[in-house]
């Protein structure tokens, strides 16, 4: 959803500054889909940004090798994200 994307749109500059691939779907589609995608690419991590995380003014990465979901909060995402 455009909106959704408009919101974080900064955190994506950030970490494209930061020297990292970010790729977005360009479709919203089922996030099973959207998490088929990027394992068939071979993405290392995907972020996360719906209404549930909005409501919690979070970001949510998920790690496509093992799942482990993480939760940040936007605010600090891009300090404590970098970091790993």
């Amino acid at each position: 959803d455009f909106n959704f994307l408009s919101e974080i749109s900064h955190i994506i500059d950030k970490l494209r500054d930061l020297g990292r691939n970010v790729f977005v779907y360009p479709d919203s589609v089922k996030i099973s889909k959207q998490f088929s995608f990027a394992d068939k690419n071979n993405f290392n991590t995907v972020l996360i940004y719906g209404q549930a995380e909005k409501d919690t003014h979070s970001i949510k990465s998920r790690s496509m090798e093992n799942g482990k979901e993480r939760t940040y909060k936007i605010k600090n995402f891009i300090s404590k994200f970098s970091k790993l």
